[in-house]
C-alpha cells in the first residue's frame, strides 16, 4: 500500500527534482500536466488496486481550424454482391 504524488510544475520545471532526465521540461506532453498522483492498495492475494490521477494544464482559448488545403473527395461507394454498378 502506499501514495505516490509529483507537481511536474516544481519537479521539472526548476529542475528540483535530478532524477527526471527521462522527463524533459521541453517535452510537449510534460508541458500538458500539471501533477501526477497514484495510490496502490491491496485487495486480497491476487490483485492490488492502482488509482491513478492525473491533472491536465487548462489551456488557452481554441483556436479556429485552418483552411484544408486540398478539397474533400467523397469517398468510393461499395460494390455490394448481385448488384449491378
Amino acid at each position: 500500500m502506499g501514495t505516490f504524488f509529483i507537481n511536474l510544475d516544481q519537479a521539472v520545471g526548476n529542475n528540483r527534482l535530478p532524477i527526471l532526465p527521462f522527463l524533459p521540461s521541453g517535452n510537449p506532453l510534460v508541458q500538458s500536466i500539471h501533477t501526477i498522483g497514484v495510490t496502490a492498495a491491496i485487495q486480497d492475494q491476487q490483485s492490488t488496486r492502482y488509482d491513478i490521477f492525473v491533472s491536465l494544464k487548462q489551456a488557452g482559448q481554441p483556436q479556429p481550424l485552418p483552411t484544408p488545403s486540398v478539397p474533400p473527395t467523397a469517398p468510393p461507394t461499395p460494390n455490394l454482391k448481385g448488384q449491378n454498378p
